[in-house]
Protein backbone atom coordinates (compact mmCIF):
# COMPACT_ATOMS: atom_id res chain seq x y z
CA UNK A 1 0.00 0.00 0.00
CA UNK A 2 2.96 2.27 -0.61
CA UNK A 3 1.04 4.29 -3.15
CA UNK A 4 -1.25 5.51 -0.37
CA UNK A 5 1.61 6.87 1.77
CA UNK A 6 0.97 10.38 3.04
CA UNK A 7 4.12 11.88 1.53
CA UNK A 8 3.50 10.50 -1.96
CA UNK A 9 1.50 12.68 -4.31
CA UNK A 10 -0.59 11.01 -7.00
CA UNK A 11 -2.96 12.43 -9.55
CA UNK A 12 -5.66 9.83 -8.91
CA UNK A 13 -5.20 9.68 -5.15
CA UNK A 14 -8.27 10.80 -3.19
CA UNK A 15 -7.86 14.02 -1.23
CA UNK A 16 -9.66 12.66 1.81
CA UNK A 17 -8.53 9.17 2.81
CA UNK A 18 -11.57 7.40 4.16
CA UNK A 19 -12.16 3.67 4.01
CA UNK A 20 -14.60 3.93 1.13
CA UNK A 21 -12.40 6.37 -0.83
CA UNK A 22 -9.39 4.13 -0.35
CA UNK A 23 -11.30 1.01 -1.43
CA UNK A 24 -12.60 2.83 -4.50
CA UNK A 25 -9.09 4.06 -5.36
CA UNK A 26 -7.59 0.58 -5.04
CA UNK A 27 -10.39 -0.91 -7.13
CA UNK A 28 -9.93 1.71 -9.87
CA UNK A 29 -6.15 1.35 -9.94
CA UNK A 30 -5.76 -2.44 -9.58
CA UNK A 31 -9.20 -4.00 -9.93
CA UNK A 32 -10.60 -6.71 -7.69
CA UNK A 33 -7.15 -8.33 -7.40
CA UNK A 34 -5.85 -5.17 -5.77
CA UNK A 35 -8.30 -5.58 -2.90
CA UNK A 36 -7.06 -9.10 -2.17
CA UNK A 37 -3.36 -8.50 -2.76
CA UNK A 38 -1.52 -9.62 0.33
CA UNK A 39 -4.37 -11.73 1.71
CA UNK A 40 -2.83 -15.03 0.63
CA UNK A 41 0.62 -14.29 2.10
CA UNK A 42 -1.05 -13.11 5.32
CA UNK A 43 -3.08 -16.32 5.58
CA UNK A 44 0.05 -18.35 4.92
CA UNK A 45 1.90 -16.46 7.63
CA UNK A 46 -0.96 -17.05 10.07
CA UNK A 47 -0.97 -20.77 9.32
CA UNK A 48 2.81 -20.99 9.74
CA UNK A 49 2.68 -19.11 13.06
CA UNK A 50 -0.12 -21.30 14.36
CA UNK A 51 1.73 -24.49 13.42
CA UNK A 52 4.86 -23.28 15.17
CA UNK A 53 3.04 -22.20 18.32
CA UNK A 54 0.98 -25.37 18.63
CA UNK A 55 3.66 -27.88 17.74
CA UNK A 56 6.68 -26.25 19.34
CA UNK A 57 5.04 -25.11 22.58
CA UNK A 58 5.15 -28.59 24.12
CA UNK A 59 8.78 -29.08 23.08
CA UNK A 60 9.79 -25.74 24.57
CA UNK A 61 7.95 -26.54 27.78
CA UNK A 62 9.71 -29.93 28.05
CA UNK A 63 13.06 -28.29 27.26
CA UNK A 64 12.54 -25.69 30.00
CA UNK A 65 11.66 -28.38 32.56
CA UNK A 66 14.70 -30.43 31.55
CA UNK A 67 16.98 -27.39 31.70
CA UNK A 68 15.65 -26.48 35.15
CA UNK A 69 16.23 -30.06 36.32
CA UNK A 70 19.81 -30.02 35.06
CA UNK A 71 20.51 -26.65 36.66
CA UNK A 72 19.12 -27.82 40.00
CA UNK A 73 21.13 -31.03 39.77
CA UNK A 74 24.29 -29.04 39.04
CA UNK A 75 23.67 -26.74 42.00
CA UNK A 76 23.06 -29.69 44.34
CA UNK A 77 26.29 -31.36 43.23
CA UNK A 78 28.20 -28.07 43.42
CA UNK A 79 27.10 -27.33 46.99
CA UNK A 80 27.75 -30.90 48.16
CA UNK A 81 31.29 -30.75 46.78
CA UNK A 82 31.90 -27.34 48.34
CA UNK A 83 30.45 -28.50 51.66
CA UNK A 84 33.01 -31.33 52.01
Amino acid sequence: MQSMAKNVESVNRPAKLTIMNTLAFIYKENGIKGLYRGVTPRIGLGIWQTICMVSLADYVKIWCVWLTFLLNLYLIILFRVKGK
